[in-house]
């Protein structure tokens, strides 16, 4: 393969963060890797996953002096994978590690790592308006950016099965037409709600739905087939 073809992944293509004041940098993406200019002057080239798997994990490459790092663990996302690569990147340009690299990485982790869900932290109504016939919401429903979702009914309630997912969802029912479900991904930890949006007209079956946590960017609407 041509070097030139990796150049749209290591390169910055969207930022990512905004500068936060006119004497910061802002931070910039690229097809799977992190992009930021160092305070050296330096390219560096850094991501971090894993995050709610138990696994964290981390990398940083810092290309003009030839060198990077990979840190592997098997510990949540508290941090400590990120700041052993940034405390490596400050010796290989400075000679020294700058700051507590730690205290600012778990800091930033937690907020990542909370809960999420436009229903966390919010009971359900004291008075929903029932829900229709589960058969008129089970079904197969399309997405062309996530592909297809199943609604299954099974023994008296609605499951949600979605790509690669270790189990369906269980959904329960919140106020008509609205249900709850509790996903559990990288990027969704313990404790995170969302709302799984049915669209029906009189007593015809459902004709899409809107998951939610998957709709940061619009992309959650899902068409019956």
């Amino acid at each position: 393969m041509p070097a030139g073809a990796l150049l749209p992944a290591v390169t910055a293509e969207v930022i990512s963060t905004r500068s936060s004041a006119i004497d910061a940098r802002p931070r910039f993406y690229g097809y799977g890797f992190g992009v930021d200019i160092t305070p050296a002057g330096r390219t560096m080239i850094s991501h971090s996953g894993a995050f709610a798997l138990g696994a964290g994990t981390h990398y940083t490459m810092i290309p003009s002096a030839g060198v990077g790092i990979v840190v592997l663990t098997n510990a949540g996302p508290c941090g400590a994978a990120e700041a052993l690569g940034a405390s490596f990147a400050d010796l290989v340009q400075f000679g020294t590690v700058t700051r507590d690299w730690f205290a600012a990485y778990s800091t930033a982790m937690a907020v990542l790592t909370a809960p999420t869900g436009d229903l966390v932290g919010k009971s359900p109504p004291t008075t929903p308006a029932p829900a229709a016939r589960l058969s008129s919401y089970a079904g197969t429903y399309v997405s062309s950016y996530f592909g297809n979702a199943e609604i299954l009914e099974v023994s008296g309630h609605l499951e949600l099965k979605i790509g690669l997912s270790r189990g369906p969802y269980v959904l329960t029912h919140w106020d008509g037409d609205v249900f709850s479900a509790s996903p559990s991904s990288e990027n969704q930890t313990d404790g995170s709600l969302s709302s799984i949006t049915f669209k029906r007209s009189g007593n015809e079956p459902a004709r899409d739905l809107t998951i939610e946590y998957l709709n940061g960017n619009g992309l959650g609407l899902f068409v019956r087939r």
